[in-house]
């Protein structure tokens, strides 16, 4: 029943918009994000790729064919045809989507785990810890970031742990600036000084009150290296001190098929090539999408 005042007709039901969650509103944000939904078609497709490249590809991703070199893409049987060994293309990106993401997903994940207890230590606590743990971040940012990571990979020696450590290492004081400036913003805001009051710990403020409120920053950022990571991974492989064989990685497939590119075999450099393109593009787009998406000021 409708109730009438005048001739303005106000409708049956609740007058008010029910409330919702900044992160529930941060996700239906996210799937109506055109780029960000782009961007989780390429990396859920390789995803899909990287857990069944067994069964759609040759088992083993360093299975030769001997009498089937370099065969173009489509011949043979092979849908991205095959390397100098006969080893089958499309079954070794497949292998090295799983590398690489391992990678990235690993890399950032050192990363943030550590830049942010840096953080978020030297930003709610300051005093003489703020001071001398960002000096180190600023010695550390004073290297170029993939000179730094060969460094450390050929003090420690090639290998994937090794690079995914020195991929994590290097990129420590971003996540560590950024929650440290989050940090000091919030340490002096109402609901923390509070909680302060009422004679809460420092550390419970620190873990109930400024890290749950930092994580949008964090998150953007994190998504967003993960790219950053599989290129430098890439870059790593590219020059030997990668994923050493028997595993797959799509920087050192680049290394192993450089020189047969001016002799016409131009699918075994184009198509690891393509994946790495891809995989950035894509982490990318969730990053530019959750960084909308986790925006207050955007309403829709």
């Amino acid at each position: 029943m409708s109730i009438r005042s005048g001739a303005l007709t106000i409708p049956p039901g609740p007058l008010v918009r029910p409330q919702t969650s900044l992160w529930r509103d941060a996700v239906g944000r996210l799937a109506r994000h055109r780029g960000a939904q782009v961007g989780l078609f390429v990396v859920g497709g390789l995803l899909l790729l990287a857990l069944f490249a067994e069964g759609l590809g040759v088992a083993d991703p360093n299975t030769t064919f001997l009498t089937e070199t370099l065969r173009p893409p489509l011949a043979g049987g092979h849908l991205m045809g095959t390397d100098d060994l006969g080893r089958d293309v499309f079954t070794r990106v497949m292998h090295g989507a799983r590398t690489s993401l391992r990678v990235g997903v690993v890399a950032v994940g050192i990363a943030v785990a550590s830049g942010s207890l840096i953080g978020f230590t030297a930003g709610y606590f300051g005093r003489w810890w703020d001071s001398f743990a960002m000096r180190v971040m600023d010695i550390v940012l004073s290297f170029p970031t993939i000179l730094l990571a060969i460094a450390i990979v050929a003090l420690r020696g090639p290998g994937i742990f090794n690079t995914m450590l020195a991929i994590g290492v290097v990129a420590i004081p971003a996540y560590a600036r950024i929650t440290r400036a989050s940090a000091l913003t919030l340490r002096g805001q109402e609901f923390v000084t509070a909680a302060r009051s009422v004679g809460a710990p420092e550390v419970r403020i620190l873990l109930r009150h400024v890290v749950p409120n930092s994580l949008s920053p964090l998150i953007v950022q994190a998504t967003l290296g993960i790219a950053t990571a599989i290129l430098n991974a890439a870059a790593l492989g590219f020059l030997g001190l990668g994923a050493q064989p028997p595993d797959v990685e799509w920087g050192a497939m680049l290394v192993d098929s450089v020189r047969y590119l001016f002799q016409g075999s131009w699918w075994a450099l184009m198509f690891p090539g393509f994946a790495i393109m891809l995989t950035v593009i894509g982490f990318n787009l969730i990053g530019d999408g959750l960084r909308d998406a986790l925006d207050v000021r955007i309403k829709d």
